[in-house]
């Protein structure tokens, strides 16, 4: 069951990171605004094509990057969408002084050393 949660986090995170890669073609395509570019890619743009000179550039070191985050992207949507999915009954809490939804947040914390002495379990 966490392997299969695992995965649909990974599905979804690498599905938002090919979004975030296409966004900037999809706002450029067509438009005269920034001189007819067109680019792909993000966080570095990889390729470039257009404006008045007609360039046409792909850069292999700036498509490594992009592939790398999105790859750290997808682990840590599966990273989360295990720890989200482990503790989150009775979520939100009953009562007003009930801490449950403070502990959750505070296990999502990857730097576990600095969570405050008051909610450490």
């Amino acid at each position: 069951m966490r392997i299969r949660r695992f995965l649909i986090g990974c599905i979804v995170g690498l599905a938002v990171a090919a979004a975030l890669n296409l966004a900037p073609y999809v706002w450029t395509r067509y438009n005269s605004v920034v001189d007819d570019f067109e680019v792909m890619g993000f966080p570095m743009l990889f390729f470039r094509q257009g404006g008045f000179a007609g360039i046409k550039q792909f850069v292999i070191v700036a498509l490594l990057i992009d592939l790398v985050f999105a790859l750290l992207l997808a682990l840590l949507a599966g990273w989360a969408a295990v720890r989200l999915s482990q503790g989150t009954r009775g979520f939100p809490p009953d009562s007003p002084g009930d801490k449950r939804w403070l502990h959750l947040l505070c296990s999502l914390c990857p730097f576990a050393s600095l969570r405050s002495p008051a909610i450490r379990t």
